[in-house]
């Protein structure tokens, strides 16, 4: 099983963007980064979508 590496959250600074926040995450599986709308969050996806791993849940 994989865990979501959470790296950092982008800000879009264009002023009729609709979505304003972006996270970005990598797999400790395949290490590829993914970048997603803030709003969603990572813990939401149980698979990453590159090499298909299973995520767990992390403990805060």
């Amino acid at each position: 099983m994989a865990t979501w590496i959470e790296c950092e959250v982008f800000h879009n600074k264009e002023a009729n963007a609709h979505i304003d926040m972006w996270q970005s995450a990598k797999c400790s599986n395949c290490r590829t980064y993914h970048t997603i709308p803030y709003m969603y969050y990572f813990k939401k996806f149980k698979f990453c979508p590159n090499c298909g791993a299973a995520m767990r849940e992390v403990e805060e």
